[in-house]
């Protein structure tokens, strides 16, 4: 096609309509055009910016603009708009070569694109302009899936303004946090997760949780009312703040009341705990000691031991309610020091004081907190890992340089964990997870026509569903196990071949840190 030249001259330079495929793209500083599929689609619409060239004795050199020149090409544009200016009057070829550079810098260097925040604004407007979600995606070619997260977004004050401290979030993660408009601590959780990589996992862990919480914030509001303290997050074990049960006067004797200590200095630690019973088929409350745990309950020939209930025949019920447990900000300024434990008298076995009884029954439920808490985080990571995993797997190749580090994996799954390709127990069924983690189907099917790369990502989904299979929601307190360790190797190639981000629990498996490091909130 002829070039056309109806145009408007303006000062040194003349704008022109032409046809992109006549001109030349000019040596260009951008050494990468990344056309991408939405960009194409974009400019098929029309070039609102023109693109900058120059005009030698023969052709047209595009200065800037190489990607829309480009892009009008795979589009089909028969014209697209272009400023062009006259070439330098040189014969100096570096002196040329200097006024590219500097042109191609100028056009480029101080560009800002929009932000996030501006980025929702206009959807916004867009919307109130009376343009709906899908005709809004399709006019600035963008997801709908975009376009919801961003008029989510709008709405919350919040999460607007995370956009200008948090540079990393996404549309997707803002309309999470908006989510938590009323709710500063789950804001304040989800952009520390966000800052640490681990946001989806945090925003799981609220989304499980969410019953819970809405307790303790009522309980939190009730002695807000009565001029009380009280808090959701658990004081650091080595804080100022300390446990009234670890506290006594300044005689020695114990504190029994929170009563008797100055109000100022009163914190209530809210938590929600949880109770699991059994009943039996007439409703019954059983009692624990007539149950037969060492039953195998994926085993459906095992039997209990006599005079024991089986207790696949029994209701489990999770009852939960809000506790309260009393510390004291300040001990040193309310005039308390620290509780001492001793024996009243010497002896080969002396009985325990109350004192020690009271420390052991608030250590045992601790230590019940603890296993709930990350059981529940557990779970999380579960969920928020086998969605990656399942996005991970649909890809078409692995990514650049991983082939190494999965046949090594994929080996020693093989040499070393191969009973776990079998695993088939009622929380873990390898082959439902591969086919889960392949769209459904049979690896067979996977295989069938599929490149040579695909191939590989097939096979590492075998393996993945093995070892998913052997990863309990109680995998982080068996990490002292020889049998074990194959899990922190499995956790670690995710890491290393698809840049997973681990959970707090999951470094607990890894043993990169400990389970009295994990926060229980």
């Amino acid at each position: 096609m002829a070039n056309t030249t109806t145009a408007t001259t303006t000062g040194v330079g003349e704008l022109r309509h032409l046809d992109p495929a006549t001109l030349v793209i000019d040596t260009n500083i951008r050494t990468t055009t990344a056309l991408t599929k939405e960009f194409i689609a974009s400019v098929g619409d029309g070039i609102r910016l023109p693109v900058l060239a120059v005009e030698t004795g023969t052709d047209i050199l595009v200065r800037d603009g190489q990607r829309r020149t480009l892009a009008a090409i795979e589009a089909g544009l028969a014209t697209i708009p272009v400023y062009i200016v006259p070439a330098d009057d040189t014969n100096d070829d570096k002196a040329a070569t200097a006024a590219r550079i500097i042109d191609q810098m100028v056009a480029n260097t101080h560009r800002t694109n929009l932000t996030r925040r501006d980025e929702v604004t206009a959807i916004e407007q867009l919307a109130l302009a009376g343009l709906s979600a899908t005709k809004i995606s399709k006019s600035v070619r963008t997801s709908k899936k975009q376009v919801d997260h961003a008029l989510a977004t709008a709405s919350s004050a919040s999460a607007l303004e995370a956009f200008e401290t948090h540079g990393e979030l996404t549309l997707e993660q803002a309309a999470t946090l908006a989510q938590y408009d009323d709710d500063p601590d789950a804001t304040a959780r989800l952009l520390a997760g966000a800052a640490q990589g681990r946001f989806e996992h945090v925003a799981q862990h609220l989304a499980d949780t969410a019953a819970e919480r809405a307790l303790v914030r009522t309980a939190i509001a009730e002695y807000a009312e009565q001029g009380i303290a009280a808090t959701g997050n658990r004081p650091a074990y080595n804080g100022q703040a300390q446990p009234l049960t670890r506290l006594a006067d300044a005689e020695g004797n114990a504190v029994e009341d929170i009563e008797q200590v100055k109000a100022p200095y009163r914190l209530a630690y809210v938590s929600v705990e949880f109770e699991d019973y059994y009943t039996d088929a007439q409703g019954n409350r059983v009692d624990e000691d007539l149950i037969d745990w060492s039953l195998d309950e994926d085993d459906p020939d095992a039997t209990p031991q006599d005079g024991l209930l089986d207790m696949r025949s029994l209701t489990r019920t999770e009852d939960t309610a809000v506790a309260t447990q009393w510390y004291v900000t300040d001990p040193d300024a309310a005039g308390l020091q620290a509780r001492t434990y001793g024996h009243g008298s010497a002896g080969a076995d002396p009985m325990p004081t109350d004192a020690e009884i009271d420390a052991k029954k608030e250590a045992d439920r601790a230590a019940r907190r603890q296993t709930i808490a990350l059981n529940k985080k557990a779970e999380a990571a579960l969920q928020v890992r086998r969605e990656k995993i399942a996005e991970y797997l649909s890809r078409k190749t692995l990514p650049k340089g991983a082939i190494g580090q999965v046949a090594e994996f994929l080996a020693a799954t093989m040499w070393n964990n191969h009973d776990l390709f079998g695993y088939s127990r009622q929380d873990g069924n390898a082959q439902a997870l591969t086919r889960q983690f392949l769209g459904g189907g049979e690896p067979g099917e996977a295989m069938a026509g599929a490149s040579a790369e695909r191939r590989h990502i097939v096979n590492l989904a075998i393996a993945i569903g093995a070892h998913e299979a052997d990863m309990p929601k109680s995998a982080w307190r068996e990490t002292d196990r020889s049998y074990t360790a194959h899990r922190a190797t499995y956790l670690k190639m995710l890491v290393a071949v698809f840049g997973y981000t681990l959970s707090d629990v999951e470094e607990v498996i890894c043993g990169d840190s400990t389970a009295d490091e994990v926060p229980l909130d």
